[in-house]
């Protein structure tokens, strides 16, 4: 399993992407799937929401069916 949590932000994500074979899944900021050519966008490259206290405290019950996703 490979894991990536760096602040180059997306840049990570292009590099994994094109080095790692199989299809991988990302996490983002919840706050970035609020605009919905954005979310197209991040949803379509496999990124998945998460929803943090101090962003979306309002939005933590989504956190459910993100967590699910990673697990699928």
């Amino acid at each position: 399993m490979t894991v990536s949590n760096h602040p180059t932000g997306l840049m990570d994500v292009f590099l994994a992407s094109f080095n790692i074979k199989r299809q991988i899944k990302f996490t983002a900021a919840g706050g970035l799937f609020k605009d919905k050519l954005q979310a197209a966008f991040l949803s379509s490259a496999g990124a998945i929401p998460l929803y943090r206290r101090k962003d979306t405290p309002d939005e933590m019950n989504k956190n459910v069916s993100s967590f699910e996703a990673c697990f699928q």
